[in-house]
């Protein structure tokens, strides 16, 4: 994946946010290669009210990034209907790791970052989904709770090769 398409996928990201989340700070985003690194510098700027110019200042970003409810229905048609990558056939691909409360790591791999997180959790909850091609109704949760931690790598750094 290029570095422009990297971008493509996480300003996407940024946008599916912030239109769920209006009164948030509005994401500028620079992106710069270190040693296969992408590293990143946030600006982030809010409308003041009454229309009067921009509020903008440097914070973090969004602490908790989780896949959506669609994004997480996504992958369980995917799954049902065999259209997941096989990460060993397509080896440049969204890598995610998820760490569970209690620190069980499962894992997924897909076209896109979100695709990778709701992979991964839908591994947490239905393992064998992918080899039965069948999830039970109402196994899979459609919101992830707090105490789960994703953690994406980008295809470019992708380990399975």
């Amino acid at each position: 994946m290029t570095d422009e398409q990297i971008i493509w996928e996480l300003s996407r990201l940024f946008d599916e946010y912030y239109a769920n989340h209006p009164d948030t700070y509005k994401a500028k985003v620079r992106f710069m290669r270190e040693d296969e690194s992408l590293l990143l510098d946030w600006h982030f700027s809010r409308p003041r009210d009454e229309g009067k110019g921009s509020d903008t200042k440097k914070m973090n970003p969004p602490k908790r990034l989780v896949p959506t409810e669609a994004d997480i229905l996504t992958a369980i048609t995917k799954a049902e209907t065999g259209d997941c990558i096989d990460p060993m056939e397509v080896p440049i691909n969204w890598e995610c790791k998820l760490y569970s409360p209690e620190n069980h790591v499962f894992d997924g791999h897909a076209h896109t970052a979100p695709e990778a997180m709701a992979l991964a959790w839908l591994h947490a909850w239905a393992p064998d989904a992918l080899i039965n091609r069948y999830v039970e109704p109402g196994t899979v949760p459609l919101e992830v709770p707090a105490g789960w931690r994703f953690e994406l790598t980008p295809p470019y750094q992708s380990k399975s090769a």
